[in-house]
């Protein structure tokens, strides 16, 4: 924006103008279509500098959000970057911690595993010792116990053998008893018998004899003799008989002692082999309760085993949450890397939008400037009273100015689109008349802030202030430039084709506007609602109102 003008300037302007006399004006005052026609240019051009003032104050009022997000943006940026380093260190305390845990778990593993190898590898040894001993013992089990079983079979069968001569000693007891009581019987009868038939025969043989004795003593002495010897032998048959039977019972008590010693003996093996089989139990009972020992230990190394199991799984499970705390940390680098980079692309962004602000702003200044000086020099000719001529060329001069500006800001994406422009321009030639059309001013490219920037599309008479030529796409270049602002002097000097298309001139420079900046449109709306105002700014004079939005 330019600078205001100080007080004590203005105050010498007054006092020159009133000072000076007034000098004749050298052409004819303008008719009232003229005036009504600059009027109505003026307050087009006010509206305009106002719709451009506020769209200045838009873009500074969006430039300052963009500078506070930018330093919002910034400041997240910063608290992102301290928290993930935060995160980062924390997650790196984590590690080590969790890799000294580890290394630590692997080490205690590796002892518990080597004392629990030796455990196992003794206690299999010790089982398989055990093992044999207790199978070395269990055949020499089986080797007995199959002797006990054939002894139990021939005891057995002992047993009936001895209960048989049992009964049968008993019998032959009975037998023997009943035999000698026979016969002592016998004998005793026959004793008595054979008292009885002796003192008979003696009686018989005193009374013979006492009969014989009388007659032959001599015969019966003989006869006594005889039968004396006859009985002699007989008491000895019966006496060796005796002897006999008495040997026969002998035998037979030698005999039953013989089987009761056979009895003794066997009693006695019997309970050898009782005690034997008591001490072998207790054996087998020891060798259980060892067997279920064994068996407790090795359930207790099994048990330690899926203990040891769960301690891997555990060790795993640790290692996989250390590679899943890894992958979380590189995920959080490669976030924190994506973060620096959308933000950088948010500040190359933003530099952009400052440039293009800058450049917005530039135009702005460019246009106002231009708009400017047209006021001033219409102001300096309102008090020289210069030709019209004069006026036109700086009308023309304003307007070229103006037009590079355009093509400026059309080449910057600023301006409206080739097609809109076509269509504009197809309204346009189709209602002005073949003589009032205008040659076209090819325009030299024009610098900005360093920067070339070619030549755009934009021709003479595209934003309707002009009137074009008949063929848009010729452009005549054999004429030099002062012999087309000769021509374009000669032509704004009519002023009926500047009446004639002053609607359609404010109408496209409307449109333009509101393609370049959609926003005015709404503060075109807001002004029209306010007539007073309008109709305000109609009475100002044009150093009143640059002087109203400070530009001079």
């Amino acid at each position: 924006m330019p600078p205001k003008a100080t007080p004590k300037k203005k105050d010498d302007k007054t006092s020159d103008r009133t000072s000076k006399p007034q000098p004749v004006p050298l052409a004819v005052p303008l008719n009232e279509t003229s005036r009504e026609f600059y009027l109505v240019q003026i307050r087009d051009l006010e509206q305009r500098l106002e719709r451009y003032q506020k769209r200045c104050d838009e873009l500074e009022i969006s430039n300052s959000n963009f500078h506070d997000k930018y330093v919002q943006m910034d400041s997240d940026k910063r608290e992102i970057i301290a928290y993930w380093k935060q995160q980062l260190k924390l997650k790196g305390d984590e590690l080590s911690d969790l890799s000294e845990n580890y290394n630590g778990l692997q080490l205690t593993k590796q002892i518990e595993k080597e004392q629990f190898e030796k455990q196992v590898s003794s206690l299999q040894n010790e089982l398989d010792r055990v093992k044999e001993e207790l199978t070395a013992e269990n055949t020499i089990l089986n080797g007995k116990l199959a002797v006990l079983e054939e002894f139990r079979i021939q005891r057995k069968e002992l047993l009936e053998k001895f209960a048989k001569m049992e009964v049968e000693l008993r019998e032959m007891e009975e037998q023997n008893k009943q035999t000698i009581y026979q016969l002592e019987k016998k004998q005793v009868i026959d004793k008595d018998r054979l008292k009885k038939d002796m003192f008979m025969r003696v009686n018989q043989l005193v009374a013979e004899f006492r009969k014989v004795s009388n007659k032959q003593m001599a015969e019966t002495t003989k006869r006594t003799i005889r039968e004396n010897v006859s009985l002699t032998a007989q008491m000895s048959k019966m006496s060796d008989k005796t002897m006999e039977l008495i040997q026969e019972n002998d035998e037979l008590k030698n005999k039953v002692k013989r089987m009761k010693n056979k009895i003794d003996v066997l009693e006695y093996n019997e309970k050898e082999i009782t005690k034997k089989m008591l001490n072998c139990q207790k054996h087998i009972t020891l060798l259980t309760t060892k067997c279920q020992e064994n068996e407790g230990t090795i359930a207790e190394m099994q048990q330690k085993e899926i203990e040891f199991k769960k301690k891997l799984k555990e060790t795993e499970n640790l290692q996989q949450q250390l590679e899943n705390t890894e992958e979380t940390i590189r995920t959080v680098l490669q976030n924190s890397k994506e973060l620096t980079e959308k933000l950088h692309d948010t500040e190359t962004k933003f530099d952009d939008i400052r440039e293009e602000n800058s450049m917005i702003l530039q135009i702005l200044q460019d246009a106002s400037a231009a708009i400017k000086d047209y006021l001033l020099s219409l102001e300096a000719d309102d008090n020289t009273s210069e030709s019209h001529e004069l006026i036109g060329t700086h009308r023309d001069n304003m307007m070229q100015h103006l037009l590079m500006i355009l093509n400026t800001a059309r080449v910057l994406g600023l301006g409206p689109g080739i097609a809109d422009l076509n269509r504009s321009r197809s309204l346009q030639t189709d209602t002005i008349k073949p003589q009032e059309k205008k040659k076209i001013i090819n325009l030299p490219p024009i610098q900005l802030k360093g920067r070339d920037i070619p030549p755009a599309h934009y021709n003479l008479g595209d934003i309707g202030f002009v009137p074009r030529s008949s063929q848009p796409g010729n452009v005549e270049s054999d004429s030099s430039s002062e012999e087309q602002q000769t021509e374009l002097k000669e032509n704004y000097q009519s002023t009926g084709v500047q009446t004639l298309s002053m609607k359609r001139t404010l109408f496209f420079n409307d449109e333009i506007l509101w393609q370049a900046f959609p926003s005015t449109k709404f503060i075109e709306n807001e002004v029209t609602k306010k007539p007073e105002s309008t109709g305000s700014s109609f009475s100002l004079r044009p150093r009143d109102f640059l002087k109203s939005r400070k530009l001079i």
